[in-house]
């Protein structure tokens, strides 16, 4: 009996593990910054300005720990507002790409729209 409480215990972790993973692809980040630029303090709005500082939080990580030379340098004082805004338009862009995963799609805009000197 402890070995099936124990079973699906742990089958019960890995569920949870597996379903707390998300993969945005590019439409959806596009839906959710679209929406941000219409209401910046809807949720849509937050997903799309968390998702955009994680990555250009990361990139400084990286930097910081000389895992790879920068790709990304904002200027001072640039805004979510800024960034969301051009996300959206440089996916509207290209929509034969939103099928994509919207990491890769995010850091190939920032990194060509702010690239390090």
């Amino acid at each position: 009996m402890k070995k099936v409480l124990l079973v699906f215990g742990l089958l019960f972790f890995v569920g949870t593990a597996q379903s707390m993973v998300v993969l945005y692809l590019g439409n959806e980040i596009l839906d959710r910054c679209e929406a941000a630029l219409v209401n910046s303090s809807s949720e849509k709005a937050g997903v799309c300005y968390g998702y955009i500082a994680g990555i250009v939080d990361a990139e400084a990580s990286y930097q910081a720990r000389n895992v790879k030379d920068a790709n990304i340098c904002l200027p001072k004082g640039t805004t979510n507002t800024e960034l969301a805004r051009l996300v959206v338009y440089e996916l509207r862009k290209t929509p034969e790409q939103l099928h994509l995963e919207a990491s890769r799609l995010v850091i190939n805009i920032l990194a060509d729209a702010f690239p390090c000197p």
